[in-house]
């Protein structure tokens, strides 16, 4: 090989690293837009528009605040933990979670400290998740089954 067939091939090669490197830029740059994006939606489905809130339940919701045990139907692995159920109504709840729950997320939700004959998992989606400025998150659920008016009363005494 000569010297200039070397140079050649050094020249390809060096033209190779700077048209890798430019595609590993916008490369980058296109994962910035997807991950400002997915943030972006993410925080619309959290907060919606001035304008746009409005209240979607049919039913009465009540305040509450009582203690209850959350468990994501997903993970087999995970023991659950202590949330506190803020309002309720026959179709849902709204509760105070340490952790964060997407939308579309599957829970089961058990009132702790209600009478042995109300205290069962129920199964709950999550419909919206809000922070709050203590780093907790607002977690509205929509429940798979309605409560019964005695269930409801027995969160509510």
């Amino acid at each position: 090989m000569d010297e200039e067939e070397l140079n050649r091939l050094l020249l390809q090669e060096l033209e190779a690293v700077e048209l890798g490197e430019d595609l590993l830029v916008a490369a980058r740059q296109i994962a910035q837009k997807v991950h400002d994006r997915v943030r972006e939606l993410l925080e619309t489905e959290s907060h919606p528009p001035k304008g746009l809130e409005r209240d979607r339940r049919a039913a009465l919701r009540h305040a509450c605040n009582r203690e209850a045990f959350c468990r994501l139907v997903k993970a087999s692995a995970d023991m659950g933990w202590r949330v506190r159920i803020l309002e309720i109504s026959r179709e849902g709840l709204g509760i105070l979670s340490s952790q964060r729950l997407g939308p579309g997320s599957i829970t089961t939700i058990e009132g702790a400290s209600l009478p042995p004959a109300y205290r069962k998992a129920r199964l709950a989606r999550v419909v919206h998740a809000r922070s709050l400025p203590s780093g907790d998150w607002f977690v509205g659920c929509s429940l798979a089954n309605e409560l019964t008016e005695d269930e409801l009363r027995a969160f509510l005494s």
